[in-house]
């Protein structure tokens, strides 16, 4: 089976969505292909039409861009197309006229491509049944790791007597950090050994890349700028040798970034966007035995209490109790730690469960190609099809 993947930006889901699946496969007797692409030459057209009319089996699009050439294109030469979303496309509330439009869009994507595709991915039940209005095929296939990586079996980093609080996620997350922001600054304030690590994914994915240029990286290296300034400015009044900004390069070393921590952080406010997360940090934090304090939301809900591998918090003292518990106890670090790599090395290993994968692309092969009406096509995309 060949089954090719068509992403663009967003460089951690690419990882565990497109690259990581795609490398299960190349493992186990099939081939997986990520494609990068913005569509932006006919030599890029003229290729992706070769792939898809000659080498997909199954052809995968993947969040908010805009593959309706793409999907059209694959139905045309009878090829399954899969939708694949991780997360949701409303981002936050906001009073921003050109965000609001941006965010609209977005929806109006997710729609369009979920009802023209053959199936849809997901990675949580509530991204389930948030698409299940679109399509009546929907599979969830969560997000795994290959922790044979090396970026997940780095020397843990021994602080000495520092306690390193970290916390790693995108600027979408800025308003998560923000909410439990004071109670770190209590924490560093009341206990001198607190220190407060953060940041983001890297900037640079390696995929197969039909483009010539990359057209996101600039944009993608001044949005991690804007992150990085926007968190620091958070913790303003500490002082500079308690608190350090983390942004790794390269998306195949980042996760050693988590070998720095001792214990890991994952706050969501309760807005729409957050009940749709996955345990990601959960996932990663956990290659490193690293215990975690994550609000009150699934599937971290599920996990921590599961593996006993932290602590579940409602509020932002429960935050403040929890983290200041584990700040000073390290044999309870400890043992939360070595109960979660253990939980997640059993249920999320990409070696043990990457199966998932190959059942749902031959579960969607073993049916017919959908004859769905198709997308309207802007101008551009149309030549995909001529």
């Amino acid at each position: 089976m060949n089954v090719v993947h068509f992403a663009l930006g967003a460089p951690g889901c690419i990882h565990y969505r497109n690259i990581n699946p795609c490398e299960y496969l190349n493992a186990n007797g099939h081939r997986g292909f990520v494609v990068e692409t913005d569509m932006s030459s006919k030599e890029d057209l003229k290729k992706i039409k070769e792939i898809i009319k000659d080498i997909a089996d199954v052809v995968v699009v993947t969040r908010f861009n805009n593959w309706s050439g793409i999907v059209n294109l694959a139905h045309k030469y009878k090829k399954h197309v899969v939708y694949e979303l991780d997360d949701s496309p409303v981002l936050h509330a906001s009073h921003n006229a050109k965000e609001i439009a941006i965010m609209n869009r977005w929806v109006e994507r997710t729609e369009e491509m979920g009802t023209a595709s053959d199936a849809v991915t997901v990675t949580t039940e509530a991204l389930a049944e948030y698409m299940r209005q679109y399509n009546d095929h929907v599979y969830i296939t969560p997000n795994l790791i290959d922790y044979d990586l090396k970026m997940w079996n780095a020397e843990k980093v021994d602080n000495g007597d520092k306690v390193v609080i970290g916390y790693f996620g995108g600027s979408s997350h800025l308003p998560d950090i923000k909410m439990i922001s004071k109670t770190l600054m209590r924490l560093a304030k009341e206990i001198p050994a607190v220190h407060i690590y953060y940041g983001a994914v890297p900037t640079h994915v390696v995929t197969t890349d039909v483009s010539k240029k990359d057209p996101v990286a600039t944009t993608i290296h001044d949005k991690r700028n804007a992150h990085a300034k926007a968190i620091h400015s958070l913790f303003a009044h500490l002082k500079k040798k308690r608190k350090r900004a983390l942004y790794p390069e390269d998306i195949d070393k980042y996760g050693v970034v988590y070998a720095s921590f001792d214990i890991a952080i994952a706050p969501l406010t309760p807005a729409d966007f957050n009940k749709y997360k996955s345990n990601l940090k959960f996932l990663e934090s956990s290659a490193y035995g690293i215990p975690m304090v994550a609000s009150k939301s699934e599937p971290y809900t599920k996990s921590i209490v599961e593996s006993g591998g932290g602590f579940i918090a409602s509020t932002e003292e429960e935050f403040y109790q929890h983290l200041k518990k584990l700040v000073k106890s390290k044999v309870l670090r400890d043992e939360m730690g070595a109960a979660a790599k253990e939980y997640v090395n059993k249920n999320f290993s990409m070696k043990k469960s990457g199966h998932i994968y190959l059942d749902v692309y031959n579960d969607i092969v073993s049916r017919k190609v959908s004859n769905r009406q198709a997308i309207p096509i802007p101008s551009m995309l149309s030549r995909l099809n001529s």
